[in-house]
């Protein structure tokens, strides 16, 4: 689903961020990914994860991000999201991140 509109278009253009408002202080330089749930005390469903994994790659192969800078909202805000399971799981989204790119 798409938060902003013109997002998917910049995306797969590679070319441009649309601001976003997902983080004070980030919006003009980082892309906001929403995983659908709270991941407080479960872990994300295995297509969920799946598809993240693809569509990171797919992002930070577009923009040239680097997957190492694949962070949660708690980095930058004060705020429990992604949910202490998901977040627990981001050493593990940047490998199967790197992996897939390669």
């Amino acid at each position: 689903m798409e938060g902003r509109h013109g997002s998917l278009d910049a995306l797969r253009n590679g070319n441009q961020i649309v601001r976003a408002a997902h983080c004070p202080g980030q919006n003009d330089n980082a892309i906001g990914i929403e995983n659908e749930g709270t991941y407080t005390s479960v872990e994300p469903p295995q297509t969920q994860w799946d598809s993240l994994v693809v569509f990171i790659a797919y992002v930070c192969e577009q923009y040239g991000f680097p997957v190492d800078e694949i962070k949660g909202h708690r980095d930058y805000y004060n705020t429990e999201c992604p949910g202490g399971r998901l977040y627990a799981k981001l050493p593990q989204l940047r490998e199967e991140v790197a992996a897939r790119l390669g």
